[in-house]
Formats: structure tokens, C-alpha cells, sequence
């Protein structure tokens, strides 16, 4: 279980992928996509009655917590391709998810098109595990 960001760490070290989820029930997330380890994309997700997301919105600039959160994740893990999903809970954002799955039907919804970035990376040679 874990309990804290050091928790998530100490995890990290040993393991080079992850998936967990925060036991927060009925919150609107804010989801921030990381690729290449640069800070890409923010949208707010809404949940309608039947419990399935119905409304996503882009949000402007992305709450500093959650920056540096995101920050921490990447000097500390391997990670640098993810979807990070945030709740508030109080005055506080907690990180909930951590997902390496791009969630690509969402993103092209929103005009999005991660694979399309990834692949003009690549050819452009600016990715960042190109070898020069």
C-alpha cells in the first residue's frame, strides 16, 4: 500500500512501472499529460450519473501542487511517458493515478493527438532517447 509520496518513491526504485489508484470515490479529476518528460497537455474530467466520464475541458494554467508533484515523478522514477489523474481533497490536490497508458480516445476528443507529437519527436530527432 502506498501511503505518501516517499511510499511511491521507495517503490520506484524497485520497480520500473506502476499502477495505483487513490480509494477517492465520486471526484472530478484533473488529468496532466506527461510525454518525453515535458509537462504537454491539462484537462478537467466529469463524471455524469452513470459513473462514466461525460464532459472533458481543457483547463489553463495547471495548479503549482500539481507541477510540482509531476517534477518529483519525473527526478525520482524512470517514468517520463504518463498520465498523471489529481483530486482535491480539501484545499490539497492528492495524486490518484498514475497511468503509462495514454488515454488516447480522450485526448483526440479534446484535439489532441499524443502518438502524432510522439512520432514528429521521433523523425524530427528530438526525442529524447535518440542516439546521436
Amino acid at each position: 500500500m502506498l501511503r505518501n509520496m516517499d511510499d511511491l518513491i521507495d517503490y520506484l526504485r524497485g520497480n520500473k512501472l506502476c499502477l495505483f489508484r487513490e480509494a477517492i470515490e465520486d471526484q472530478n479529476p484533473v488529468k496532466v499529460v506527461v510525454i518525453d518528460s515535458e509537462i504537454l497537455f491539462s484537462y478537467k474530467v466529469s463524471r455524469g450519473n452513470n459513473g462514466k466520464f461525460d464532459d472533458l475541458r481543457t483547463i489553463g494554467e495547471i495548479p503549482k501542487r500539481i507541477r510540482e508533484i509531476i517534477f518529483v515523478i519525473l527526478e525520482r522514477s524512470k517514468l517520463n511517458h504518463f498520465v498523471g489523474e489529481f483530486v482535491i481533497k480539501g484545499d490539497e490536490y492528492l495524486l490518484a493515478r498514475i497511468n503509462y497508458v495514454l488515454p488516447k480516445k480522450e485526448l483526440l476528443s479534446l484535439g489532441f493527438d499524443p502518438f502524432r507529437l510522439l512520432c514528429e519527436k521521433i523523425c524530427s530527432g528530438t526525442f529524447s532517447y535518440m542516439i546521436s
